[in-house]
């Protein structure tokens, strides 16, 4: 509530839906109903979440079993048949909650930079080679920053001009970074004089941002700013007007994102993501999981989802993964849209 079309009651309640928590106890309630209502809750019952949605699903997913830990302080009992995660964020939540990175999420950084390296041809065969290139070099990455100086000159030297060739910063300064690099520090190395949108990394502005934009949490540029959300936003925007008109809805405002909803979100939950989905694969032998992720996504990257799932107790074979040639979001773009359209009802059927 406070974004889109959605608004609390009142203000005094406001406050209540601004968690994880909150949040999914409410869409819990919603869905509940719904279903009783137009009697379906015997159906199959799938769900998809995106970006920090993918987040609240798995809260949302505990809230609809319920029991003493749900937020409804209700048991249920609504399993799913199926989950369907775009964008995930629950792989990258230490960017979320403000902490810094951990060395593996850092690592896996290193396929989505490889995949927007590509803007310069011929560096890698294709999009999918530069992501499974770098996917195999990361464990020595990885451990090459844990030796530190016990590292031999020649392998530290290695190490850096590989990391160089995926990412495009020059071998001098990440040796001088303990060969580290930020995604922001990236976005601006690719294209001299450029920078590379984080949300997509085919789009592209020239220079940086003006300093001084409200940051989303977590992030050091503004979304509005982002060479990709700067360019596809108020396509969205015109679009929701267009949905207003044809389904008589109020003339209203339409908000994309409220980053005065952002600050007041309190986004500690009792539920963790990844354990929340293990629960839920425990108590369902059926349930499966799709995650589509973009090789062009520099915030949810596609090595977070393989990291995190070659880290998890759910089994593989109860698992879809997909990787498309786009970035946030794979329906923009009539190819990559077509591909994850097919891909979602082969899952569903």
């Amino acid at each position: 509530p406070g974004a889109g079309f959605s608004a609390a009651p009142d203000s005094e309640h406001g406050k209540d839906f601004f968690s994880v928590d909150g949040d999914a106890g409410a869409f819990a309630l919603f869905i509940e109903e719904w279903l009783a209502r137009h009697e379906r809750t015997n159906s199959p019952i799938y769900f998809a979440a995106e970006s920090y949605g993918t987040i609240r699903a798995p809260a949302l997913m505990d809230a609809l079993y319920g029991g003493p830990f749900a937020s409804t302080k209700m048991l249920t009992a609504l399993s799913f048949s199926g989950v369907l995660f775009l964008g995930t964020a629950f792989t990258t939540a230490a960017t979320i909650l403000q902490q810094p990175p951990c060395e593996e999420s850092v690592r896996t950084l290193l396929s989505a930079a490889a995949t927007t390296a590509c803007h310069h041809p011929g560096r890698f065969p294709s999009p999918e080679a530069a992501a499974d290139e770098a996917w195999a070099f990361a464990p020595r990455y990885l451990e090459a920053p844990f030796k530190g100086s016990t590292l031999p000159e020649a392998e530290r030297k290695a190490v850096a001009e590989t990391v160089s060739r995926f990412t495009c910063i020059p071998a001098e300064k990440l040796l001088a970074q303990g060969l580290r690099y930020k995604m922001d520090e990236y976005r601006k190395s690719v294209l001299p004089g450029e920078e590379v949108g984080a949300y997509d990394g085919r789009y592209r502005m020239a220079g940086s941002a003006v300093p001084g934009s409200v940051p989303f949490p977590g992030m050091t540029d503004t979304i509005a700013d982002d060479p990709a959300m700067g360019r596809y936003c108020p396509s969205f925007s015109g679009g929701m007007a267009e949905l207003k008109k044809a389904f008589n809805l109020p003339a209203k405002p339409y908000p994309l994102i409220n980053l005065a909803v952002n600050s007041a979100w309190q986004y500690a939950s009792s539920h963790p993501a990844l354990g929340s989905l293990e629960n839920a694969v425990r108590r369902s032998p059926d349930l499966k999981f799709f995650f589509g992720t973009g090789l062009y996504d520099l915030v949810t990257v596609a090595g977070n989802v393989r990291y995190t799932l070659a880290q998890s107790a759910i089994p593989m074979d109860r698992v879809t993964v997909r990787e498309y040639r786009s970035g946030h979001m794979p329906y923009l773009g009539e190819e990559t849209a077509a591909a994850l359209a097919s891909d979602i009802r082969a899952f569903i059927r």
